[in-house]
């Protein structure tokens, strides 16, 4: 085997998923932008905008889950391991060392 690099990944989203995930994407955006407009950021707006806040978090991570993408890269040579999470130019994981596995299966 010549190349020692492996990238295990899940297959591509279906495309009504990618379209509701820009939607929800777009949406907050307009949300974010309403709320900063119309807060008087006083001591009574404090819990209207906590939960704001809440309401955009929820629907990041919504969106965020329709269009994620889940790889698992393996380097032979160096004997490490990434399960990364990745949207678009994003990707979240970490390398790991793989110690003396017995068996692959």
């Amino acid at each position: 085997m010549n190349n020692e690099n492996i990238i295990i990944s899940e297959s591509n989203r279906p495309y009504w998923q990618l379209v509701v995930a820009a939607l929800i994407f777009t949406l907050t955006l307009a949300y974010i932008i309403v709320v900063i407009q119309t807060t008087d950021y006083t001591n009574q707006e404090a819990r209207i905008l906590s939960s704001n806040i809440k309401t955009v978090a929820l629907l990041i991570a919504i969106s965020t889950g329709l269009c994620s993408h889940k790889k698992v890269y393996v380097d032979l040579k160096n004997s490490k391991i990434k399960a990364s999470y990745e949207v678009g130019p994003i990707k979240i994981g970490k390398w790991q060392q793989i110690k003396d596995p017995e068996y692959v299966s």
